[in-house]
């Protein structure tokens, strides 16, 4: 009995976490329904993924106007982005009344995007000037690659992943000597291009090293501005993939896809 009595006032602030994480679980399932973002993550997760676009659903979640503003634009946003074929062309004419009362500056600036990328034929070389050349090639490039990254059934690593992968690789001799990774541009290695970026010394000798044979088995990745949750979720999945290696990550700043839409709407109001 008196062991109990003592143990009193922990259990008591035991109970009490539990009761404050219980509440707080019960405030986040109470907003989650209320403004309908299982729903809206259905469907963009369908769609990204290409496992079927739940035309249904997309139509009610726009035109009955569940959720907030952003919610729906950013939905609309990546089905306009995806549908390169014309297979969503019918639904988000329907749909896009639902923005005719409010501005989408998002929707204007993706516009101006893909017709440049989506078009058989562009201006020519004496229709353009040279900085108008230069926006041509960027915004082809832009929108197909968006398209491209979003809708790939196939894992596609992103590239920041892709220079931690290249960096933690253990070098393995090539018959000259040198290591081999990634291969890039003109013979060099991916692996050797980014070495030369850095020095190492010997904290004994104090004394450079060669770090081109050095086997790297951690690494911590730090963006100085915006991060997000997609590089985070990429390194750990190749961290999954390679037991032997550890990737920590940081950033200054983490972007929401709310902030990627103010991106988009800014160069949208800035292009008109």
């Amino acid at each position: 009995m008196s062991k109990l009595l003592a143990n009193a006032p922990k259990l008591g602030e035991k109970k009490r976490m539990l009761d404050a994480h219980t509440k707080m679980a019960y405030s986040f399932l109470h907003y989650i329904r209320k403004s309908h973002l299982d729903r809206f993550h259905g469907v963009e997760l369908g769609i990204i993924k290409r496992e079927g676009f739940d035309k249904e659903e997309f139509e009610k979640l726009l035109l009955t106007g569940l959720g907030t503003l952003e919610d729906r634009q950013r939905l609309y946003l990546i089905a306009y982005l995806l549908d390169t074929e014309g297979e969503y062309e019918a639904v988000l004419q329907r749909c896009a009344s639902a923005f005719e009362e409010t501005p989408f500056p998002a929707l204007a600036y993706i516009k101006h995007l893909r017709n440049w990328s989506l078009n058989e034929t562009g201006p020519t070389n004496a229709e353009l000037g040279a900085a108008q050349g230069f926006a041509w090639g960027l915004a082809q490039t832009l929108a197909k690659n968006i398209a491209n990254t979003l809708g790939a059934n196939a894992k596609s690593e992103l590239p920041l992943t892709k220079l931690v992968d290249a960096l933690l690789q253990d070098p393995a001799m090539s018959p000259r000597g040198g290591a081999t990774a990634r291969t890039m541009g003109g013979g060099s290695t991916l692996r050797a291009k980014l070495l030369e970026t850095v020095v190492g010394y010997d904290p004994r000798t104090k004394k450079p090293v060669d770090l081109t044979d050095t086997h790297f088995s951690q690494a911590i990745v730090f963006t100085i501005g915006g991060g997000c949750v997609a590089e985070y979720d990429d390194l750990k999945a190749w961290e999954t993939e390679h037991p032997r290696k550890a990737v920590s990550y940081g950033c200054t700043a983490l972007l929401t896809g709310n902030k990627a839409l103010r991106q988009l709407s800014l160069l949208g109001e800035g292009s008109t």
